[in-house]
């Protein structure tokens, strides 16, 4: 027996606004230590702070685009195969 997936096209569409959104902040981070000057343990700690949330964006980041991908690829299919079986049902 075949399964049938469901989407509901208006709420992915809503999700992704928001993936895109979101990825859209992402890349308007700055990072905080190109701001701090002088030396000592704080600027340093500073310094490694700001590493590791540069690479949780990159990170972050590649996990959003690879989503909205899948996501637009997903919901492309879908539309895709409802044309289809539209057509095949009317005959065309």
């Amino acid at each position: 027996m075949a399964k049938t997936i469901d989407i509901d096209v208006a709420a992915l569409d809503e999700c992704l606004t928001k993936l895109r959104d979101v990825l859209a902040e992402l890349e308007g981070y700055v990072p905080i230590c190109d701001e701090a000057s002088g030396s000592g343990k704080v600027v340093s700690q500073l310094a490694e702070i700001d590493s590791a949330l540069d690479e949780v964006k990159s990170n972050l980041s590649t996990l959003i685009t690879t989503s909205i991908s899948f996501f637009e690829n997903a919901r492309s299919g879908y539309s895709d195969a409802d044309q289809s079986a539209s057509a095949a049902i009317a005959g065309e």
